[in-house]
């Protein structure tokens, strides 16, 4: 299932990859990443957001075009579980 919402663009930032060791002693490794900042546009007023993507999403190159603060439509996949719903941005939209 699919939804669209409605934003404004405030950033696109990579994160570099890297690696920790949690309680059980293992170490845990992470690939790199984008995170995306957005303020949501709702009924209830303005909330942030932050998006982590693949470094090798396709809207990575349209999201580097956009200007701060610009207005934006981003499409996302639902993905429902026992414990929430997971949202994962799949398109911009116009």
């Amino acid at each position: 299932m699919n939804c669209l919402g409605k934003f404004k663009f405030k950033g696109l930032n990579q994160k570099d990859g890297g690696e920790f060791t949690n309680s059980r002693g293992e170490k845990l490794t992470y690939k790199p990443s984008y995170q995306l900042k957005l303020d949501e546009l709702s009924e209830n007023g303005v909330n942030e957001r932050i998006f982590k993507l693949p470094i090798d999403s396709p809207l990575v190159p349209e999201l580097s075009k956009k200007r701060l603060y610009e207005d934006i439509n981003i499409e996302f996949e639902i993905e429902f579980y026992s414990s929430g719903i997971k949202l994962t941005p799949v398109a911009l939209k116009q």
